[in-house]
């Protein structure tokens, strides 16, 4: 199961201009006969080859396997019997799919990162985890 993420999104876009550009191909083929514009189609084709080929790089780079990653906090409750106080510390985790099982992993206190720490540092483990090249950023899309 494939779970929406940004990278998802775009492949989705990509092959939905390449299917319209496929009717305009066929459109145009059917006015080429009476027309002759074979440079429109050749053109359409083009641009239809081209995002077929985007969406399918995007989907073989493993980038949307980066980003389909949940990064959560969770709260350990500690009590102590000598001074009878209960306190709450709060932690960063990560889990992501690998194979059939969930990994999850530690990633650090919420005092020491932010969210936004807190993700790129598990995009960067589960890159590691995963085997793929070193993660890029979101906005390289």
């Amino acid at each position: 199961m494939v779970h929406k993420t940004d990278t998802m999104n775009y492949v989705q876009q990509l092959r939905a201009r390449a299917k319209d550009l496929d009717a305009a191909i066929k459109a145009a083929s059917i006015l080429s006969r009476e027309v002759g514009i074979t440079d429109i189609m050749k053109s359409l084709q083009d641009q239809r080859d081209r995002a077929l080929a985007e969406a399918a790089a995007l989907v073989d780079s493993g980038q949307n396997r980066l980003e389909d990653l949940k990064v959560y906090q969770v709260e350990k409750v500690t009590e102590s019997k000598k001074f009878k106080s209960i306190k709450s510390h709060y932690y960063w985790y990560a889990s992501w799919r690998h194979g059939s099982q969930v990994h999850n992993e530690y990633l650090g206190s919420m005092k020491k990162l932010d969210y936004s720490a807190a993700y790129e540092l598990a995009r960067k483990r589960k890159a590691e985890d995963l085997g793929l090249n070193s993660p890029s950023s979101k906005n390289d899309l």
